[in-house]
């Protein structure tokens, strides 16, 4: 996808997903998923969203906007890490 909105401050890539819907055009949600993710099946969650590695691809390395980044800045997972135990924190971040 060309020009992929880079996230505001504190957004939530749900929202950041949402918005290069508006900007793309997009008006059916399976063909958005199949854009960004290239997969129809992907389930669009707010707090601990899946498949980050395929966002972070939308934007060039300059920016600095890899996975592990958009995890810490744009998603709920700062509030849920510190009441999980370390192995299972590790778990859940190289699912997302």
């Amino acid at each position: 996808m060309f020009g992929f909105p880079v996230p505001y401050s504190n957004e939530l890539l749900y929202s950041t997903i949402a918005r290069a819907g508006v900007h793309d055009g997009e008006t059916s949600p399976k063909q958005l998923l199949d854009l960004i993710f290239e997969n129809r099946h992907v389930i669009a969650t707010i707090d601990l969203p899946s498949h980050i590695q395929s966002v972070a691809t939308q934007y060039p390395e300059s920016l600095g906007l890899d996975a592990v980044e958009l995890i810490k800045k744009h998603t709920l997972w700062p509030i849920y890490a510190p009441f999980i135990p370390n192995e299972r924190r590790v778990a859940i971040e190289r699912w997302m």
